[in-house]
């Protein structure tokens, strides 16, 4: 195997043998040019035929990581991918990805070039420039390796750094307003919102989000055959998400949960069975009036005026809209799941049974999230031990 250096103008270049063609036997030769010093060239040159040799050459390619990642994700989608699942690909590549490192060719791309990226977005990767949770980061981290996957098997690049990179080892503390959880609401708040919320049409599904604990997606995607009114029960089997797909256009599914606890069975209190029962009657009559309009074939519990199916995202709207009718603090709709397991364990409910409620795959989530004594608990608690050393 040869190769050798040349000089053209004021810059270096090198050529040298390929390797051998498995049909013919022949060798074609390669030229790279641009190096500064013939120095450098002769180092380059060294690389090259020892990749050569090694069977770990690949052919040199100006492809850049924009163009790879843009180009893997539609092809993904077209083959393989839930269109949710693209959607959340697209959006981790077109707003975290491609602005840290589309500029760089994937030939060149290392685990140092990720793992600046990675803390960046970490930093700053945030709706409003503020911190990224790790999970967040860990996941554009997978999209990355998974394309890079797909690139060593078709011989862009010979290695997969993004498998070797490291995310930030803990969160950040400077969480922005915004993203930080809100404080669960009182008694007192629940109760005024459940009064305002009875007007809606939509009156037992607010009924369900603050008497179960259940997620926004779940919720909307329960079926008429997923409850069983007379024995008070709902099983949950799915959860219903929406994306924004290809040229800007939402995407909705109603997918199975991703965990075995999240598919549990809730237990329903008789006021909420109750409001369900009200809201069949009400859309049997919705269902008359609209006639060959109604377009819900696979029975939805919540559904529009037509029959077609709820957009999560327009339900926290309108969430956030019934809590200024209230005259309550606008939180979060999720953290009403928050205020719901926050209300039960105050009221003395064991936490293991409020873990399979929620649908947590272990009891430890739970404890980390909701389990947190408060100052008086603290007191107590020490007032006690002390007692006990003293042999009161």
């Amino acid at each position: 195997m040869r190769g050798h250096v040349r000089k053209r103008g004021s810059t270096y270049f090198i050529v040298y043998d390929e390797r051998a063609d498995p049909r013919t036997g022949e060798r074609r030769q390669r030229e790279r040019g641009g190096y500064a010093s013939r120095e450098e060239a002769e180092d380059e040159l060294a690389r090259a035929i020892a990749a050569v040799r090694s069977d770990g050459y690949v052919e040199p390619t100006k492809v850049t990581v924009a163009r790879f990642l843009t180009d893997w994700v539609d092809r993904k989608a077209e083959d393989d991918l839930k269109p949710t699942t693209a959607a959340s690909y697209r959006q981790k590549i077109d707003r975290h990805l491609i602005p840290r490192l589309g500029t760089l060719r994937v030939q060149e791309l290392n685990v140092a070039h990720i793992e600046d990226a990675l803390r960046d977005v970490h930093r700053e990767g945030g709706a409003h420039g503020g911190p990224l949770s790790r999970r967040t980061v860990n996941y554009c981290r997978v999209v990355l390796a998974a394309a890079l996957d797909d690139a060593v098997r078709r011989g862009i690049t010979r290695v997969n750094p993004a498998r070797l990179a490291r995310i930030p080892t803990r969160e950040r503390e400077d969480w922005s307003p915004r993203s930080a959880p809100q404080q669960p609401w009182t008694i007192e708040e629940l109760r005024r919102f459940l009064a305002t919320a009875a007007q809606d049409r939509l009156a037992a599904l607010w009924t369900i989000y603050v008497t179960t604990g259940l997620r926004r997606g779940e919720a909307l995607a329960l079926r008429w055959d997923d409850l069983d009114l007379d024995t008070g029960t709902v099983q949950v089997r799915r959860n219903r998400t929406s994306a924004q797909g290809r040229e800007g256009r939402i995407v909705y599914d109603d997918e199975r949960p991703k965990s075995a606890a999240a598919q549990r069975t809730v237990t329903l209190d008789e006021a909420t069975v109750a409001a369900v029962r009200a809201h069949r009657a009400a859309q049997l009559e919705e269902r008359l009036a609209a006639g060959p309009a109604w377009t819900d074939e696979i029975a939805r519990v919540f559904t529009r005026e037509d029959g077609s199916g709820l957009d999560p995202d327009s339900i926290s709207i309108a969430f956030r809209r019934l809590c200024t009718l209230a005259e309550v603090r606008t939180i979060r709709l999720h953290d009403v799941r928050h205020s719901h397991a926050t209300l039960m364990l105050a009221g003395g409910v064991p936490v293991e049974v409020i873990s399979k409620r929620l649908g947590h795959s272990r009891i430890s989530t739970t404890m980390d999230l909701y389990v947190h004594p408060d100052d008086r608990q603290q007191r107590s608690a020490a007032d006690r031990f002390g007692k006990m050393i003293a042999g009161e």
